[in-house]
């Protein structure tokens, strides 16, 4: 086998498993542009904060975790940003997510 071949195949192969979303660059702008004025550092509403991961594994005052890491259904930020009833829908005012945005947020926690 030629050998320019094989580093081709390699480099398919390495190239074509999925990577991992990171939180800092890929998910927090989303969650800053849509979440933040409510759910960022200064009095977020219902103690629920979204600017750090961590914070939204424990979730606000519901006591339920905005996102629970490999657990779709677990993870209410997701029914949020995607509901139709008016009164559970985030961001409750304003622009929607969009749906590659959905899709990002929706393999980030699918990912762990």
């Amino acid at each position: 086998m030629n050998i320019n071949l094989s580093c081709s195949v390699l480099l398919f192969i390495a190239s074509s498993g999925s990577a991992k979303i990171d939180f800092n660059r890929e998910i927090r702008p989303i969650l800053s542009e849509h979440c933040f004025a409510c759910h960022g550092l200064d009095d977020p509403q219902g103690g629920l904060r979204l600017d750090f991961a961590e914070f939204a594994y424990k979730g606000g005052k519901s006591g339920f975790p905005a996102i629970t890491p490999g657990d779709l259904e677990e993870s209410e930020i997701l029914h949020r940003v995607v509901s139709t009833e008016e009164d559970d829908r985030m961001p409750p005012k304003g622009e929607t997510l969009k749906p590659e945005q959905v899709k990002l947020l929706r393999q980030w926690i699918a990912s762990g």
